[in-house]
């Protein structure tokens, strides 16, 4: 019989439903259920799901997919093994990736692990050039304090570098947007094709993408640049790869694994980063 096919008696398969639920906040109401295109959905009707939730009835893998379907787990890296495993083990690895509110609570943490790393004379320096509505560019010099920028603007950052050596360093350069989840990695990607650098400073984006500014969009809010240096491939590690036709998103399993990398680096002293920050208000 085919390993697609087999089947498994999983008793504790609608407690695992329901922690995945809790932590993702997408629950599977009852109404999945009222109209074939829905039943398809999970490929089985409200009295075979029922028996399927209570253990009474052996799931096959091809029906574990579904749910890791479903659930957008498979984002993470996971497939219908997930939820063979012991229930305890199960929230471990859902924990591990960074999957739902364990996501939050990661990116919260990486924040932190940030915050406390960050060299406070290495500031990233943000500059305007504002479409006029004439149709020509003007150049404004920032005031003191946080800069304001509009969707009408367009940016390019300057980032310190810590020189220490003539030996190349890597940079990883986040954008990260506080009020949510979301971060994204702005160096390497589109703008900025090669994270390896020597000097004191760079200038994003980088003349070899083509690009000679950021645009500036999305929902109003606060939003800040950590210019994370190393003497090792951040974004290697992070599986940031053919980074140079996109902005690479972070995902929970990547932000947990970076936490988990920032904090194993901070004990090894061959090992030095040099974390620069910048900041900004999305009118």
């Amino acid at each position: 019989m085919s390993t697609e096919f087999e089947k498994h008696t999983i008793t504790d398969f609608g407690q695992k439903l329901a922690h995945a639920e809790g932590i993702l906040g997408a629950y599977l109401p009852s109404h999945v259920f009222e109209s074939d295109i829905q039943q398809k959905t999970i490929d089985c009707n409200k009295f075979s799901f029922s028996r399927l939730r209570s253990g009474k009835r052996r799931a096959a893998n091809w029906e574990l997919a579904r749910f890791v379907e479903l659930f957008d787990l498979g984002h993470y890296g996971f497939d219908y093994r997930l939820f063979l495993l012991p229930f305890e083990q199960f929230s471990q690895e859902l924990q591990r990736a960074g999957v739902g509110s364990y996501g939050a609570s990661a990116a919260q943490h990486l924040r932190e692990t940030l915050r406390g790393k960050v060299d406070t004379r290495a500031k990233i320096s943000i500059h305007r050039d504002r479409l006029l509505s004439v149709g020509g560019i003007g150049n404004i010099d920032e005031d003191v304090g946080l800069v304001s920028v509009t969707s009408r603007d367009k940016v390019t950052l300057r980032v310190p570098l810590q020189t220490s050596s003539d030996q190349a360093d890597y940079v990883l350069l986040l954008h990260d947007f506080p009020a949510s989840r979301a971060l994204s990695c702005l160096m390497p990607s589109l703008f900025a094709p090669d994270h390896k650098v020597v000097g004191q400073s760079l200038r994003l984006p980088q003349s070899s993408s083509g690009y000679l500014s950021f645009p500036v969009g999305g929902r109003p809010g606060y939003r800040c640049f950590y210019g994370i240096q190393s003497t090792i491939d951040l974004a290697g590690h992070l599986g940031f790869q053919d980074t140079d036709s996109t902005v690479p998103q972070m995902n929970g399993g990547q932000v947990a694994l970076l936490l988990d990398i920032l904090t194993n680096l901070s004990m090894q002293e061959s090992t030095k980063i040099h974390v620069s920050f910048g900041e900004y208000l999305l009118k």
